[in-house]
């Protein structure tokens, strides 16, 4: 939401970073779940899912209002100054040098918007269960899925 995260904050787009779920246990066979799988793998476009391959993440576009988005904006506002974090690894740089991925300065990034007061948390924690974003998480990472670690947000 914040610091160029979208190209107008009123647009209200969602960025989506996620890894791929290992493959299924083998007590469960892939017949099971490939329908499962198929209806929500339908949610996204061939054009979606390349874009994905290719560049690690999707953006989303219109999901939230443009009051919502200034209410995620106002929220990591007021968290940056104590949280956000400079992480500098030659590691994570991973956007080859002049191209529209890539940053001068060092990756910025922030955790616990989940654990924020209420008011502050709120959007952050519906992300998680929102409507248009739920299909895509399934897609992804298959039906069941689940968070591993908090979610993060990356500034430059």
């Amino acid at each position: 939401f914040h610091q160029g995260h979208f190209p107008s904050p009123g647009l209200g787009h969602c960025m989506l970073s996620v890894l791929r779920a290992p493959a299924p246990l083998a007590s469960i066979s892939r017949a099971a779940i490939r329908p499962v799988m198929t209806a929500a793998a339908a949610a996204m476009t061939e054009e979606e899912s390349f874009l994905f391959d290719l560049n690690g993440f999707l953006v989303v576009r219109g999901v939230f209002t443009a009051e919502e988005v200034a209410a995620a904006n106002a929220a990591v506002d007021a968290h940056a100054a104590e949280e956000l974090k400079a992480r500098g690894a030659a590691a994570l740089r991973n956007a080859k040098s002049g191209t529209p991925m890539a940053a001068s300065g060092p990756r910025m990034d922030m955790g616990g918007m989940l654990w924020w007061q209420a008011d502050q948390s709120k959007l952050f924690r519906d992300m998680l269960t929102h409507p248009r974003l739920v299909p895509y998480y399934r897609a992804l990472c298959g039906e069941g899925y689940r968070m591993d670690h908090q979610p993060l947000l990356v500034a430059q």
